[in-house]
């Protein structure tokens, strides 16, 4: 018997037993693999790319979203430690968001903002460069480089002296 998974992370916990995530699930697809093999079925567990039009596997994704939907209860009555961080992730984005709403808002009423010329343009030259060094590169072309003359105009230095050169 094959087993189709798209999820390296679970084929990964399926080799072990040890404590941590996914404990009890691994666990009970160990029992149901000696279950099989005890009935003369070889079970073979191999991993198929998600997403890519496999029906099947389309068809597992499709009723896991619908479980998704359901009572986060189980039938004990006990609440999964996967929906509670669930729950909390979306309490604390819904949170930001609204922190952002609200501060934004307030900037609005009266702080200026700033905005670029609508016709400015970025260096080409610079575009395709690493976040760093075009960093270094605006610092030195409006001369706020730390380099020695910069530093003496600030006060953070005596000299003009660069300590880089």
């Amino acid at each position: 018997m094959r087993i189709f998974l798209d999820s390296q992370p679970a084929i990964k916990r399926l080799k072990h037993t040890e404590p941590g995530a996914g404990q009890a699930l691994a666990v009970r697809a160990r029992k149901a693999a000696q279950e099989l093999a005890d009935q003369g079925r070889e079970v073979t567990i191999l991993w198929v790319p998600g997403h890519k039009g496999v029906e099947g596997n389309e068809r597992a994704d499709q009723a896991a979203k619908r479980a998704t939907e359901k009572s986060p209860r189980n039938a004990r009555g006990k609440i999964s430690l996967a929906f509670l961080k669930r729950t909390k992730t979306e309490e604390r984005t819904k949170s930001r968001k609204k922190w952002l709403k609200r501060a934004l808002d307030r900037r609005g009423q009266g702080q200026r903002s700033w905005k670029v010329e609508s016709n400015w343009k970025q260096d080409p030259v610079v575009a395709g460069a690493p976040k760093k060094i075009a960093c270094r590169y605006y610092q030195l072309k409006t001369g706020h480089a730390a380099i020695g003359a910069y530093l003496r105009k600030i006060g953070a230095q005596e000299t003009e002296t660069c300590q880089w050169c």
